[in-house]
């Protein structure tokens, strides 16, 4: 259980789009220098995103990517599989004690990951409002 560079570049990736591609698509390279990720790994998670329908590549000199219709509604989870495959393992033990911590932990986590990629946008809020200076 656990969540590999894969999957923290990945919704990084995800992120960044969602907050710069309301004009037009986010290129490769700007996410890479952005995310702080080397262009080519991070070009193969985008492919992947791409395949699977969470994102839109627009070809030219002001091409890029674009989040794919609903996407920004996927919950965190759902983001997470495409990412790192079955990231969240069932645990089983020879203790049914420890079974069913296991089980209520897993279910924890599942709740915490139910957020969605825009739901993330209130922690931009509560850090733009940290960041204000008052005169």
């Amino acid at each position: 259980m656990g969540i590999s560079t894969r999957g923290i570049y990945g919704l990084s990736a995800l992120y960044y789009i969602l907050l710069n591609s309301q004009t037009q698509a986010v290129q490769a390279s700007e996410i890479a220098k952005a995310i702080d990720v080397p262009q080519n790994y991070l070009e193969q998670l985008l492919f992947v995103l791409r395949n699977k329908g969470y994102l839109i590549s627009v070809r030219g000199p002001k091409g890029g990517y674009k989040l794919a219709e609903e996407t920004e509604n996927k919950s965190l989870q759902e983001l997470l599989d495409i990412l790192e495959g079955n990231w969240l393992k069932q645990i089983e033990t020879k203790s049914p004690a420890l079974n069913l911590f296991w089980k209520e932990t897993q279910g924890k986590i599942r709740s915490a990951y139910n957020l969605t990629l825009k739901d993330l946008l209130k922690y931009e809020e509560a850090v733009s409002h940290k960041n204000m200076y008052y005169i």
